[in-house]
């Protein structure tokens, strides 16, 4: 008896461990696009709930492709941007019907294959680093149809490349696009997420975006080594 109790207890906890590493292995992935949409409202307010009372994480321009996550909440849709989630009105974004579109997407972190077919167990024709910027020309079954910068044409899964409306693949001009779009983002003391951010919470969370780990201090930062130290104004681009 005191065998199987045994044997059962490591069987719940290696169930319980693999639920744990699956589940981490899944949020980490982000969510897959079911569709691809275009702003329609000049500074449309993201926000983090489907309602108008909870807090805006960033703001749209009018005219930009984003990725649709979610449809089920009536008058709402869940949506990605260049590395921002929530929600808009549906009010203010028509959704592509063919899911045949031109936009641009970027790599956020790591490095990513561009596939043959729109499955994971095709050809991988090239691979692309994070901040590398691709055209993208529609949706296929949650994979991007992508044409990278040399000519090479294949298909990303949709969880591993966010949608810009920037062309430039440089990083730099990409970091600065992803900053700006947090512009309005309130001030919270020691915060580092969309939710709110204090100044060096706010760069340390930028700079993740594209493969950076920053400490959680301004001194810290300067000191950490990362980048090129500025010791005089004039220096600033």
């Amino acid at each position: 008896m005191k065998h199987l109790m045994k044997k059962a207890v490591k069987a719940a906890v290696f169930a319980a461990l693999t639920t744990l590493a699956l589940t981490a292995f899944a949020s980490a992935e982000g969510e897959m696009s079911i569709g691809a949409g275009c702003t329609t409202g000049t500074s449309l307010r993201m926000r983090s709930e489907p309602n108008t009372s909870s807090a805006i994480v960033t703001t749209l321009n009018k005219s930009v492709a984003v990725a649709l996550l979610d449809d089920s909440v009536p008058g709402w849709y869940k949506i990605n941007y260049n590395g921002s989630t929530g929600y808009v009105s549906s009010d203010y974004l028509i959704i592509d019907q063919d899911n045949i579109f031109t936009t641009y997407g970027r790599v956020p972190e790591g490095t990513v294959n561009v596939r043959a077919a729109a499955t994971t167990e095709s050809e991988s024709l090239a691979t692309i680093d994070a901040g590398t910027v691709v055209t993208v020309n529609g949706l296929v079954n949650g994979w991007y149809d992508v044409t990278c910068q040399y000519g090479t044409e294949g298909y990303v899964r949709s969880d591993l490349l966010v949608l810009t409306s920037n062309a430039t693949s440089g990083k730099g001009s990409s970091i600065v696009e992803t900053a700006l779009s947090h512009l309005g983002t309130r001030y919270v003391y020691g915060g580092a997420s969309a939710g709110g951010f204090d100044c060096s919470g706010f760069t340390m969370y930028i700079y993740k975006q594209f493969g950076y780990n920053l400490p959680h201090s301004a001194t810290s930062q300067w000191l950490s080594g990362m980048g090129t130290k500025i010791y005089s104004i004039s220096e600033l681009q």
